[in-house]
């Protein structure tokens, strides 16, 4: 397996500046504390989950430009790469990890887990001056759903998760996702990987997710021994729903927690 791109929603404001009556201290992924503007107007998003949790919030209209990936689920008409962001004089510039030297931050730690997750919805809601209350018990009421249907499960079934053109292994959030439905993870390798399809078929899981079509399992002969696909246990998932760590990942969960539910019977 190869590490790829790794995804998260990291801050890059300025932690020096003074409190006054018009300002909040909050608190960074990475714990570090920051002064911000209780009215922050101008937002810039290179961070796809931030983006997305933001519209969600209904803080779009903070939003004065994103990432070109982010554009592709919010309605922001502009779009900047890192080079330009800080030209576009934000208030805040929310970051991927690969983009952090460039931004000149160190607050941009990889989401690991649903906590993680949920860290960023509240410090998106502290941001644009909203209370994210709702969306955390959201995220944390679905995942609680999902372990509690698998609590009794004696056997984990094996997952496959098709991100388009990579998958996931140990040290993210979507592993902590499967885990919650009851599945395994046939990935081993780090974070953000590739496996051929001759490692799929070798590891033979029991369950395919995928950002892809359905059909490009189900309608090939390579794969009609696998498991998954014998079985037709393979499943839609949509990128934006799993890919970035957004509030998003409810529709995740409940499509996994269900898939495995409707097998498990009353095991």
């Amino acid at each position: 397996t190869a590490c790829g791109e790794k995804e998260s929603g990291g801050i890059s404001i300025n932690k020096d500046a003074q409190t006054t009556s018009d300002t909040q201290i909050v608190s960074g992924l990475s714990g570090e504390s920051y002064t911000l503007s209780n009215n922050i107007t101008k937002v810039v998003s290179l961070s796809p989950a931030a983006s997305m949790i933001i519209d969600s919030l209904g803080g779009s209209s903070k939003l004065t430009a994103v990432d070109k990936t982010s554009a592709d689920y919010v309605s922001v008409s502009s779009t900047v790469d890192v080079s330009g962001a800080a030209g576009l004089s934000p208030e805040v510039i929310f970051v991927d990890e690969a983009d952090k030297a460039a931004v000149g931050t160190t607050d941009i730690p990889q989401a690991q887990s649903v906590a993680d997750i949920n860290n960023l919805i509240r410090l998106c809601g502290k941001v644009i001056g909203v209370n994210a209350d709702d969306a955390v018990s959201k995220v944390t009421n679905v995942m609680n759903v999902a372990q509690m249907n698998s609590s009794s499960y004696s056997t984990r079934y094996k997952a496959y998760i098709d991100l388009g053109g990579e998958t996931v292994g140990t040290g993210t959030f979507i592993t902590e996702l499967l885990h919650a439905s009851g599945l395994e993870n046939v990935c081993t390798g780090a974070g953000f990987c590739t496996m051929t399809d001759d490692e799929i078929i070798a590891a033979n899981p029991e369950f395919i997710f995928t950002c892809g079509d359905v059909n490009d399992y189900l309608n090939n002969s390579a794969f009609a021994d696998v498991a998954a696909v014998a079985n037709n246990h393979v499943y839609s998932l949509d990128k934006k729903d799993i890919r970035y760590g957004s509030s998003n990942i409810t529709n995740a969960v409940s499509i996994m927690n269900e898939a495995v539910s409707s097998i498990r019977g009353d095991e």
